[in-house]
């Protein structure tokens, strides 16, 4: 019905994950960053998904490793300078497509989602890009590309959520939050699994953020209200009450 919701859910052994507001510059727009670090010593913080200004949405997920063609003849660019650039200048998929076709770019071992708030969505994997306007989409941690049937993919949360959406759950912000919160890992050796997730709503520019797949607490942001008070950065958990799991890890 012309509205698009837009849910991520982030897996992460951090402890550290923070939000991170950005202004606009030079005639960019503003960005609102979701990012964690994952302990590992040679690895820095690094912005997982976001949403800017217009409204466009992005999210990385890991994928198994395959071989990866890259074009010749056209520049290579960093990721993490890709992502920066699509979000300070793109509004739509079809921007974001328009510059990827430009450049060399795109994690080796992993795959850049962006939905915009017409429902226009792509994906980037190693080697192949997909773009779609479907009424609906779920993607996980797999190669699209590779399966001719999504009901083959062996991820069960993955099938959960596609359930629920074939079945027109998620036209509203209690159905989406339904469908998120069911695409959601805890792990038994100690509750680990989804750091947080986020559920978008595009057009109103707000982004409502859950902390270790707990969806009985949650935080509201409203991006054009927080970039007004400029650029800065709050951890994550400082927002929420006590996790015991959390805790634990």
């Amino acid at each position: 019905n012309g509205r698009t919701f837009i849910g991520c859910n982030e897996d992460s052994w951090s402890i550290n994950a923070n939000v991170r507001f950005e202004q606009g510059r030079d005639g960019g727009y503003g960005t609102l960053y979701f990012a964690n670090y994952n302990g590992h010593p040679t690895r820095s913080m690094a912005d997982q998904l976001g949403m800017n200004e217009a409204g466009l949405v992005y999210d990385i997920l890991i994928v198994d490793h395959g071989p990866v063609k890259r074009r010749a003849g056209l520049p290579a660019v960093e990721t993490p300078d890709a992502i920066r650039h699509i979000m300070r200048t793109c509004a739509t998929v079809q921007e974001v497509e328009a510059y990827l076709r430009t450049v060399n770019t795109g994690p080796a071992m992993g795959q850049l989602f962006f939905c915009d708030a017409q429902g226009g969505y792509l994906v980037l994997e190693p080697d192949t890009l997909i773009i779609g306007n479907d009424p609906w989409f779920a993607l996980g941690n797999w190669r699209m590309s590779t399966c001719s049937d999504p009901n083959t993919i062996p991820i069960a949360r993955l099938q959960a959520g596609r359930q629920l959406l074939m079945n027109g759950v998620g036209t509203s912000w209690e159905g989406a939050e339904n469908v998120l919160s069911t695409m959601t890992a805890c792990r038994k050796q100690m509750g680990e699994g989804t750091l947080y997730s986020v559920l978008f709503d595009p057009a109103e520019k707000k982004a409502q953020l859950y902390f270790y797949h707990d969806f009985s607490e949650r935080v509201t942001f409203d991006l054009k209200e927080e970039l007004t008070k400029g650029d800065r950065t709050v951890d994550m958990a400082s927002l929420f009450g006590p996790r015991p799991e959390y805790d634990r890890l």
